[in-house]
């Protein structure tokens, strides 16, 4: 009966590779553990909102949201970009960058903490909000090393161990979310939830990263401009990074945090979904790094067309399955549910995200920061347009017409590389 079902699988792999013109086998396996890492993370993230929705009120879960923004954006000096770098770093061989990696976010994190003091400060002094305030405290203490602390998922992804990563990774998932979930049931206080998600998150990476030091560094051998690829990474996705959560601080001033708690409770269920496909890019990267960039050209553009068209199979379905997934779990926010349904729209076009990543592993330095400026650069532009004016309706129209040019951009700068 095993050997019927492999057969089954591996005639239904080879199906596949012919019409997607891509090793499937090596996406199966790799995908596997990563699918199997979001699926947990993907279980983990519902629970978590479920809570959110039902246990606590939608204004502090507004301003629980805008505070995670917040420190988003404080946590752009840790080099985010060094993550990419290690992941191509470590698929090459070179091991040993991962310490010096490690040492350069952590340095320049200190200038994370001391962001959070000085907003701390601002609103204890100005007594604008005290519960801001100690938010800002705390994370202070965090900000340096949490972010830094996930490298070792990069270096291992870069190894392609897409089984230890998952193990690593789903269990600090599963901690944070219980974590969470139990504070919710005790208290409404931002500053016990935040830290509930800030220490869970911290110290189990510091384990997986030390146990990463010491059992899965084969070399020590370290890529000459590795750590300079970072740092370029890391300059030209700031814009990306200010991007990502401006839609909730614009949301959080011209509004107010019931709204944005209603537009974070659309975004919820699409953002676990694009955590979930968002495996197989990560599955890519390392073998798009190894592959020739004029093969990658010739052939990546008809794989990705038969991708969208899958997907939105799936994508038609979900957003009629959506308003029966709030009534049931989130009923408090009936009024998310037009708006997760347009936020559907945005995850047919993702596998086209695939044209940056190779994009990103193999264009010149001069392509990549352009590419990684007037795209954010555009979205900002339309979310100062159309938020202020239309509310959730301009953030969600801002992100779809967005994402609707630069398939186009892209597409034409994946060509120049």
């Amino acid at each position: 009966m095993r050997q019927k079902i492999k057969n089954i699988i591996q005639t239904l792999l080879k199906k596949s590779a012919s019409f997607l013109k891509t090793d499937t086998r090596y996406l199966a396996h790799g995908g596997f553990w990563l699918t199997l890492a979001q699926i947990i993370s993907t279980g983990s993230g519902f629970l978590l909102s479920v809570a959110f929705a039902n246990l606590l009120p939608q204004e502090t879960y507004g301003t629980y949201k805008y505070i995670l923004s917040i420190l988003s954006l404080l946590s752009i000096p840790t080099l985010s970009g060094m993550n990419t770098a290690i992941v191509r770093a470590a698929a090459r061989g070179y091991d040993g960058t991962l310490k010096p990696a490690l040492n350069a976010k952590m340095r320049w994190g200190t200038l994370s903490a001391v962001g959070s003091l000085a907003l701390a400060s601002y609103y204890y002094f100005l007594g604008a909000n005290n519960q801001l305030a100690m938010a800002f405290l705390v994370a202070a203490v965090f900000l340096p090393f949490m972010d830094s602390f996930t490298l070792f998922d990069s270096h291992l992804q870069g190894k392609k161990k897409f089984d230890i990563t998952t193990k690593y990774n789903t269990v600090i998932k599963i901690v944070a979310t219980l974590s969470m979930v139990a504070t919710l049931f005790f208290t409404s206080k931002i500053i016990f939830i935040l830290l509930a998600y800030l220490a869970p998150y911290t110290i189990i990476r510091l384990v997986y990263l030390k146990i990463t030091l010491k059992k899965h560094l084969d070399n020590n051998k370290i890529e000459s401009g590795a750590l300079s690829y970072g740092f370029h990474l890391t300059a030209i996705s700031i814009l990306a990074n200010i991007t990502t959560q401006l839609d909730s601080i614009l949301m959080w001033h011209y509004l107010n945090p019931t709204s944005l708690a209603i537009y974070a409770m659309a975004l919820a269920p699409i953002n676990q979904i694009k955590s979930l496909l968002k495996s197989f890019v990560v599955i890519s990267m390392p073998k798009m790094a190894e592959q020739d960039k004029e093969i990658i050209k010739k052939s990546l553009p008809l794989k990705i067309i038969k991708s969208i068209l899958i997907l939105s199979i799936f994508i038609i379905a979900l957003i009629f399955v959506l308003p029966y997934v709030y009534k049931i779990f989130f009923p408090k926010y009936l009024e998310s549910i037009k708006y997760a349904q347009l936020l559907a729209l945005t995850l047919i076009l993702f596998p086209e995200r695939l044209l940056s990543i190779s994009t990103l592993v193999h264009a010149n330095k001069k392509i990549i920061y352009f590419t990684n400026i007037l795209n954010p650069a555009f979205k900002i532009l339309l979310l100062f347009l159309l938020l202020p004016t239309y509310g959730i309706s301009g953030a969600i129209a801002a992100i779809l017409v967005q994402q609707i040019i630069f398939i186009f951009v892209d597409y034409y700068f994946f060509k120049k590389m």
